[in-house]
């Protein structure tokens, strides 16, 4: 079996494991840590989760619980608890279209977000964004961001 790394662990049970197969230098990689920091001290179990083809063994081991579901073949970025979570960013400059398609992106992978909101969008403005989605047929079920590491839920 592969193993993992325990970044932390807290006197509450929340811990924060990151496989082997996690590649540490992406770009998100840091962003990732800190969204598990801030569930973990709340006493949830986080896994960043790696990067594999649906195809590769390891895909199974990480994904299985997604078979059977909409989401099946996807691999979100974390897993808090029993729920997989996807992270979604944006490279600079900012515009508004980029929540859209963060927005779209996420929504592929998972029905619980979580968006980089470094750009100064107004919450509302997501939350606007979001709804329509939600209206046209997209689930979102939580929605959170994130801004100067500090996660909000806006959803």
């Amino acid at each position: 079996m592969h193993s993992a790394e325990i970044l932390a662990q807290f006197p509450n049970g929340g811990a924060i494991t990151v496989p082997f197969e996690v590649k540490r230098g992406s770009s998100d990689f840091l962003d990732l840590v800190k969204i598990c920091q801030h569930f973990a001290k709340e006493g949830y179990k986080t896994i960043i989760l790696p990067k594999v083809h649906y195809k590769d063994p390891l895909y199974k081991k990480y994904f299985s619980e997604l078979n059977e579901t909409k989401y099946a073949g996807k691999c979100p970025d974390l897993k808090i608890g029993d729920y997989f979570y996807e992270y979604e960013s944006f490279v600079f400059p900012f515009n508004n279209r980029k929540i859209n398609n963060m927005l779209n992106r996420g929504i592929i992978q998972s029905n619980r977000l979580i968006l980089n909101n470094n750009c100064g969008a107004t919450d509302n403005y997501i939350k606007r964004i979001a709804r329509h989605k939600m209206y046209s047929g997209g689930q979102i079920d939580e929605l959170w961001i994130i801004k100067d590491s500090v996660l909000e839920r806006l959803i």
